[in-house]
């Protein structure tokens, strides 16, 4: 029995600290709007999501590919479809029960010209409900805007 109490404790510890790491794929409904919204419809986005908890503070971090479908602009005139890469890195705080509010900084790289990139900041609210994450957030920086409604699957940790 004295055997099985130290392999018993280091399993627990192994969990406990397992599970405040978070790994998954998102996908994400995308609404450009101001002058992005005035040329491209509506996109999707999918990605690769870690966070780390810290208690009521959580480390987060993503890697994402999307797509904005062209748009006609004037009569007869549509402009062709574009996909943008990001990488982006924030934190959250939570609040009582599942809900959070925080920000993610990281940069957008347009797929037409990889030496391009944009500062993207992206303040969000969500719900983290075990292994499902879902958010809402703003681009606000730069011409770049746009809402996006994301939807996490840990397969990893939660």
């Amino acid at each position: 029995m004295k055997k099985l109490l130290p392999v018993a404790v280091l399993m627990a510890l192994s969990t406990v600290g397992f599970s405040q790491i978070k790994l998954g794929p998102s996908a994400a409904y995308i609404q450009p709007t101001g002058d992005l919204g005035d040329v491209y419809d509506p996109g999707f986005a999918i990605g690769a999501n870690g966070v780390i908890k810290l208690a009521m503070l959580s480390v987060t971090g993503e890697l994402a590919y999307t797509r904005f479908s062209g748009k006609e602009i004037a009569s007869g005139f549509k402009s062709k479809s574009t996909s943008l890469w990001s990488m982006t890195a924030g934190a959250r705080f939570g609040l009582p029960g599942p809900v959070y509010v925080g920000a993610r900084l990281g940069y957008l790289f347009t797929d037409d010209d990889q030496s391009d990139s944009e500062l993207i900041l992206l303040p969000e609210v969500g719900a983290s409900l075990g292994k499902i994450d879902v958010n809402l957030g703003y681009q606000v920086l730069n011409d770049i805007n746009y809402m996006n409604l994301r939807v996490v699957y840990y397969i990893i940790g939660g």
